[in-house]
């Protein structure tokens, strides 16, 4: 069938929302309306803005802090952010709960290369 064999009928206009609600009703009273709560939605924290640190640190602590991070798999970001929280700094979870591991040094890096 092509176009020009429904140019007879017209659309019927849709339903109003309490037109909807009775025709419900009458397809199955035992049904209870539905209820819906309004949802309150939370407004995103904004995100801080991040920036780098460097620090120049002897390479002993360093290969410790890498260590460190493999041993309990995370990253060397989440080690020092720990240990900045542990003294009374506001860190954020963020930054306490990153599971990057980007190992770069470490004693064990020295070990398999020799």
């Amino acid at each position: 069938m092509g176009k020009a064999a429904f140019k007879g009928i017209r659309p019927q206009p849709k339903p109003s929302p309490a037109e909807m609600v009775a025709l419900a009703r009458a397809q199955d009273p035992s049904v209870p309306p539905a209820v819906t709560t309004p949802t309150v939605k939370a407004e995103p924290a904004p995100e801080e803005e991040l920036v780098q640190l460097n620090v120049r640190i002897q390479r002993r602590l360093a290969d410790q802090l890498a260590d460190a991070a493999e041993r309990e798999r995370v990253s060397q970001r989440v080690i020092i952010a720990r240990a900045l929280a542990a003294v009374g700094f506001a860190v954020g979870e963020a930054d306490l709960t990153d599971r990057i591991i980007r190992r770069r040094r470490g004693t064990s890096l020295a070990r398999a290369s020799r």
